[in-house]
């Protein structure tokens, strides 16, 4: 078994006005070289694989704050107060039945071994007397939080309570009359999932496999808006090396919603659902 991870790191950057964070994960590869791949143009066995150009990341992710007293906020930062951008590329996975039970086999050794190394040096009665203490303690906190607290400051608390619910709700009032017409956004997620293929099948033949690609959402959160905007394409085909395709698309997009909430407003717009069978 040999699991690689290229290209992993991260960044921050803080300025007057905004700050920027980044992530990402260049590549990530599962292999079990002594069993025969089922995907075309590799040999060895891939449990997950990646297909991407070499100068592209598997996982990337940016996010965003800028500060709305900044000059350039509405130019620079399209009038956003936090940006998030996240990508997936290309990813298959590979489910070799073989592959599956001799992992399966080396993680219930492995947990074996994990258990017997604890017992040997007593982790388990240590565990148990820890959580022994634990119970026999909790009792006593609670009849002490019980004494502590009488009823002048329980009746004090209640009514702090109740005045900052008030003086919430006043303040939401407010926000949700000043900002009828503002043009400020406070959280912009865009996502886009490059593509997902699935392969099932064993050392004898290859029987599914599954396609998934370009899905993109978008969220868009305002003070008085709440607007969701998604897509996705799929494909599948069972027994692939007697049938081509038994399901394949019309468009380009399989499944698009439209979603917008609004204070006393909720529609929801399906624009378009399609699908294309091959003729037997």
């Amino acid at each position: 078994l040999s699991v690689q991870i290229r290209r992993l790191g991260c960044g921050l950057q803080m300025r007057t006005f905004d700050m920027v964070a980044t992530a990402y994960l260049g590549d990530l590869t599962v292999e079990q070289p002594q069993y025969k791949s089922l995907v075309p143009g590799r040999e060895t066995l891939f449990v997950i694989d990646n297909t991407h150009k070499s100068d592209q990341n598997l996982l990337q992710l940016k996010y965003v704050q800028a500060n709305k007293e900044s000059p350039f906020f509405a130019t620079d930062y399209k009038s956003t107060e936090q940006a998030i951008d996240f990508s997936f590329r290309t990813l298959t996975v590979t489910l070799h039945q073989e592959a599956l039970v001799s992992l399966k086999k080396y993680a219930e050794t492995l947990q074996a071994k994990i258990a017997e190394l604890q017992e040997q040096q007593g982790v388990k009665p240590k565990e148990t007397a820890v959580a022994a203490n634990a119970v026999d303690a909790a009792p006593e906190q609670v009849e002490k939080r019980a004494l502590s607290r009488t009823p002048s400051q329980q009746s004090v608390k209640s009514l702090s309570t109740f005045e900052s619910m008030k003086l919430s709700q006043a303040r939401r009032q407010r926000e949700l009359e000043q900002a009828q017409d503002d043009r400020i956004i406070k959280t912009h997620v865009n996502a886009l999932f490059d593509a997902l293929s699935v392969y099932v099948g064993s050392n004898e033949c290859l029987d599914t496999s599954l396609g998934i690609s370009e899905i993109r959402a978008t969220v868009i959160m305002k003070v008085v808006c709440f607007e969701i905007l998604g897509s996705h394409s799929a494909t599948y085909c069972p027994l692939c090396f007697i049938i081509p395709s038994m399901l394949h698309l019309a468009t380009s997009s399989f499944f698009i919603m439209h979603c917008v909430q609004c204070p006393y407003m909720y529609t929801y717009v399906p624009e378009c659902v399609q699908l294309g069978y091959h003729k037997s």
